[in-house]
């Protein structure tokens, strides 16, 4: 690819971010200057331009973050602040809140104890008081890929085409992969015996179901792990309109091995309750009444480990805790009550993708017609599907999008540099700048010790050393080449 071409398919890839080193010390000390001058203009008189709702759901509850505890982001830049450092309020969070437990009859009593018939698992799972049955294929666990990830995917059971589809794109050949399923027995039966990846739950389909189907995923992974003396490390919730790189996360959880991944996801610092009821995510007062959720992180796709699932499932914390309809606020109750809100992992956003037409500040558009029950927006507003980068692509717009996502990471698969023995000086590569969304061109000026690589970019000479391990993925061969 010529620096021409690069930046005639993609001016901004050059342009932005090169063109500060052009202008001299004196335009940069300038800039910095009006930045720091709009930014306390903006936080001084913003709240009182703003209305009282907008004001508090843009800051994220100020107040709430400045209790976190910020560490160094680490990784291939795929970490951002590590998060909290919040203590145990009970009365400012509804994490510590009970159930009502109704009377549970003997029969069901008996059906606590998980039961194998022929080719299923059978079991019962206590899930803030109440008891419901599920159903799994007994050998779905069984050859994964190690560490051991298993991931489960919430789904419609009316969503037999979108199943389909992750079957043939992102879930092919992938062991531990299930999709959690709610309605009428006879209408997943068939799907259930042909493809055995299904988790069923005995209890009718509804939005609001999809906390249920996540304390499942727990439940019955604890359960049939157990059962079968077999061993996972992490369980990834996600949904069905998402794309999911298992290899990355895999990388992902290798790469900090030292580090304890407890909970890893998109998170949010203990936001306030929405208490609109035209918001598709309202909470009304009598559902939970306390000022702030805990914190947690975003549903689009969390890592949960091992240790956090048997301390959820084992110490009665799903059986006990006070139903919440958000799953990942419920999940972050959990967490609050296992004790493991200081040792949250966060992700920046570039890596889980919650827009599909780009980073929360991008995605105006597409925020309204999800938040307001609009619906999806148009196909021509959306930008070319692209995983490099990645972990989880939310808001898939289409099978086709689902389709077009997984070309690109196969794409980018076979050209991805996964070993520093493959680079040698004078090689001509590409990086991919997060903050730009594109690759560019750049040539090896050398190899250095740990690990380091030294880059030239050839858009304007500019040099910069990279830690290879911590920028994993973000190098590969020139494009041109894939065809030969």
């Amino acid at each position: 690819m010529s620096q021409t071409g690069l930046a005639q398919r993609n001016p901004s890839c050059v342009t932005p971010f090169f063109a500060h080193r052009k202008n001299g010390p004196k335009t940069t000390a300038r800039m910095i200057g009006v930045l720091l001058a709009c930014m306390i203009c903006t936080f001084t008189i913003l709240p009182y331009l703003l209305p009282r709702d907008s004001y508090h759901d843009s800051t994220q509850n100020q107040n709430r973050i400045n209790q976190l505890q910020h560490f160094k982001s680490e990784g291939r830049n795929e970490l951002s602040d590590s998060s909290s450092n919040f203590h145990k309020e009970e009365s400012r969070t509804g994490s510590f809140a009970n159930c009502k437990p109704p009377p549970i009859s003997d029969e069901e009593k008996m059906k606590i104890k998980p039961s194998e018939d022929g080719n299923y698992f059978h079991g019962t799972a206590v899930i803030s008081c109440e008891s419901f049955q599920y159903k799994v294929p007994s050998d779905v666990f069984r050859g994964m890929t190690p560490p051991g990830i298993v991931v489960g995917v919430l789904s419609g059971s009316k969503n037999v085409q979108r199943r389909e589809v992750i079957r043939s794109t992102w879930a092919h050949n992938e062991k531990g992969v299930v999709f959690v399923v709610a309605g009428s027995w006879d209408d997943i039966k068939d799907e259930f015996a042909s493809h055995g990846d299904l988790v069923w739950i005995d209890q009718k389909e509804h939005f609001h179901s999809i906390t249920r189907k996540t304390a499942i995923i727990l439940v019955a992974v604890d359960q049939i792990m157990a059962h079968f003396k077999m061993n996972y490390s992490h369980i990834i919730k996600t949904d069905d309109d998402s794309y999911v790189d298992l290899d990355g996360w895999r990388d992902f959880v290798v790469r900090h091995g030292s580090k304890q991944l407890d909970y890893a996801g998109k998170f949010q610092a203990g936001p306030s309750p929405i208490r609109d009821p035209e918001n598709k995510y309202y909470t009304s007062v009598e559902e939970y009444p306390e000022p702030f959720f805990p914190a947690y992180c975003q549903g689009l796709g969390f890592l949960m480990s091992h240790g956090f699932v048997q301390c959820a499932t084992s110490s009665g914390h799903i059986a006990n805790v006070r139903y919440l309809k958000h799953e990942d606020v419920y999940v972050g109750m959990l967490v609050e009550r296992c004790g493991l809100s200081n040792g949250i992992t966060s992700i920046k956003e570039h890596v889980l993708r919650p827009f599909r037409t780009g980073l929360a500040q991008d995605a105006q558009k597409e925020r309204d017609a999800i938040y307001n029950r609009i619906g999806r927006i148009e196909k021509k507003d959306l930008p070319k599907a692209e995983m490099v980068g990645k972990l989880v692509q939310h808001h898939i717009h289409s099978d086709a999008d689902m389709i077009d996502h997984h070309t690109s990471y196969l794409n980018s698969r076979d050209i991805i540099i996964r070993s520093l023995d493959e680079i040698h000086v004078n090689d001509q590569l590409e990086f991919y700048f997060d903050d730009h969304w594109c690759w560019l061109e750049c040539v090896v000026m050398g190899i250095l010790r740990g690990k380091n690589i030294l880059l030239r970019f050839p858009a304007d000479g500019y040099v910069q050393s990279y830690n290879f391990e911590q920028n994993r993925g973000l190098l590969r061969k020139p494009s041109g080449l894939l065809s030969k």
